[in-house]
């Protein structure tokens, strides 16, 4: 390892380039320091130097590609890796999980897997293009998974009010005829996750887009509807492990 990679790893700062999509995001780079944290996205990481570290539940697993169930608590501690994030609720993260053999637990991504998306590392148009070659290698190899047709109603309703005032439980579940108490089960085994958690990770997202097109955070804080910036940085905390400022300031932003 070389004397600058060294002291990347010991930086508090994340080193690197960042894409945000709708549904998917992408990290390529030097991991700096984050805490035990929980995000709202399937997680494939990709060793592109030597091996990393990922803690969880108490227990260290060094490997070259593992894939992380959204909601499950970890930590990393990598040198250049490529990291790629799926919302559980996209086609695209369905066809992710056929392939594994349980996505609710941390394992080894197939050999299938890790092999293409290292591959994507040593395309001249990744970081532009990342997205649509993920969209096309699964498009592809997606098996026959059916879906509850109502989830699409739903989701694009919670989506449509990021920047609004949302919705009640109540009236989402009245919307496909379903009590208050059901619709929060339902939510749950269609999404893994529960409505709140959902709408609070999309908010998130908006704002972490928001800062990356070169707002305050102050200002991203109320463009994706958290009540202040510190309540926005503890909800960033908590499901990336880190501050804004750790993260963004030395990262790039991709399409």
């Amino acid at each position: 390892m070389s004397k600058k990679t060294n002291q990347l790893s010991k930086s508090k700062f994340w080193f690197g380039e960042l894409g945000v999509d709708i549904g998917f995001a992408f990290f390529v780079g030097q991991s700096g320091d984050n805490q035990s944290h929980a995000h709202w996205a399937h997680q494939c990481i990709v060793r592109l130097e030597q091996p990393f570290t990922l803690f969880s539940a108490g227990v260290s697993i060094q490997g070259e590609a593992i894939f992380v169930p959204a909601g499950v608590e970890h930590r990393l501690v990598a040198p250049q890796h490529l990291s790629l994030f799926f919302d559980p609720t996209t086609t695209m993260a369905t066809a992710l999980c056929e392939h594994l053999e349980d996505p609710h637990s941390i394992q080894a991504l197939p050999r299938k897997l890790t092999d293409f998306f290292r591959g994507l590392s040593a395309l001249e148009d990744s970081s532009n293009n990342l997205h649509q070659h993920c969209q096309d290698f699964f498009k592809h190899h997606r098996t026959a998974a059916k879906s509850d047709p109502r989830l699409q109603i739903i989701l694009q309703k919670i989506h449509q009010e990021i920047n609004t005032e949302n919705s009640k439980r109540s009236e989402l579940a009245q919307q496909i005829a379903l009590s208050d108490s059901r619709f929060s089960h339902w939510f749950r085994e269609q999404t893994g996750m529960p409505l709140r958690s959902y709408r609070k990770w999309l908010r998130l997202i908006v704002a972490l887009e928001t800062i990356l097109d070169g707002s305050t955070a102050i200002d991203a804080a109320h463009a994706a509807g958290f009540s202040d910036q510190a309540h926005f940085s503890r909800t960033f905390l908590a499901m990336f492990g880190v501050t804004p400022h750790s993260l963004l300031s030395h990262l790039v932003r991709k399409a």
